[in-house]
């Protein structure tokens, strides 16, 4: 549910819920009659008019974006202004239109508007903390959704700069394996230039993916292999065993191929005698 959804939601079932409260109490101490149930569906209509008109005032004058402690004190001098202005409307229409009785039993008339200004500064009062409150709840949800976003935004970045700091490195090495071959064996070169170009469009393709299907990984380690056995000759052995049933596993990207680097790395080329790769 969208923010105006539910600020509409929550105002129309609120206030509604506000008249009807009001007419059972109404109704315990007097009969109902139609002109107080006038004054109570009155009352209502006019608290979401001008809690309306509030909100409007609100978003223009940007108080969602003010501290706690400047936005309390305009919240309540706001409350007692639609409170004084819910007692002159209502006032002279339930006394000298509908002639409610409640307004026969009033002792005191200064009395009767302070505790009237009271009660509606109350009411507003708490509608404010609700709509601001609710806004709090939900901006900080909306910065915590962002905050999750960013760093996954931030981990998709490393990831893409890990891809930039390997892929070269492979790349080059291949090359100047290339290179020995041109001379000693061209025909050798050249599928091995076949081979190092489909691995580059491969590898470039699925740049923009942090996942892919287990058999392409494996082709992507067994390209690499290929390579790094021309480099290497009689001192890289490999072998790989992947069971047919994980074959459409999802892995990240380049993660069995940076493991085969390293054990390459660290491990074949530091042995004058080489050695075998087990996939």
């Amino acid at each position: 549910m969208n923010r105006n959804r539910l600020y509409w939601t929550c105002q129309l079932g609120g206030w509604a819920g506000y008249t009807a409260v009001g007419l059972v109490l109404s109704a315990l101490f007097r009969p109902l009659t139609w002109e107080s149930v006038a004054g109570n569906v009155l009352l209502g209509a006019l608290g979401l008019l001008y809690t309306h008109l509030y909100r409007a005032l609100i978003h223009r004058w940007r108080w969602r974006r003010q501290s706690v402690r400047h936005l309390a004190p305009r919240v309540i001098m706001a409350s007692v202004a639609i409170a004084a202005a819910l007692h002159v409307t209502i006032n002279p229409i339930g006394r000298y239109v509908l002639q409610l009785d409640v307004y026969q039993e009033i002792e005191s008339e200064i009395g009767f508007i302070v505790g009237s200004i009271a009660n509606g500064s109350i009411l507003i009062l708490l509608w404010s903390l609700l709509y601001f409150g609710v806004h709090a709840i939900w901006d900080h949800r909306r910065a915590e959704v962002d905050r999750w976003k960013m760093k996954a935004q931030m981990e998709s970045t490393k990831l893409k700069a890990l891809k930039l700091q390997l892929n070269p490195h492979f790349f080059f090495n291949s090359l100047n394996s290339v290179r020995a071959l041109i001379a000693e064996d061209p025909a050798r070169a050249q599928r091995m230039v076949t081979q190092l170009a489909a691995l580059l469009r491969t590898t470039l393709r699925s740049d923009e993916r942090s996942m892919v299907a287990l058999r392409d990984e494996i082709r992507t380690v067994r390209s690499y292999l290929e390579l790094e056995a021309v480099r290497f000759e009689e001192r890289l052995q490999y072998r790989i065993d992947v069971d047919d049933a994980i074959q459409s596993a999802p892995v990240p990207f380049l993660l069995v191929q940076t493991l085969v680097e390293n054990a390459i790395k660290h491990g074949i080329a530091q042995r004058a005698v080489g050695g075998t790769v087990e996939v």
